[in-house]
């Protein structure tokens, strides 16, 4: 199942979100999954 950006978008509009907002939150938790996955290596080298 693979949308456009442009059928996202609208779909984000039909539900009354802001797609800058909405793609700005999907930013920030990628963000915050690559630094958890940062900690979590640096933690695993201390343990060895």
């Amino acid at each position: 199942m693979k949308k456009t950006w442009e059928e996202v978008i609208s779909r984000f509009k039909e539900m009354g979100l802001d797609p800058d907002k909405v793609f700005d939150a999907v930013c920030t938790i990628d963000e915050m999954a690559k630094l958890l996955k940062e900690e979590e290596i640096k933690v695993k080298n201390l343990s060895k």
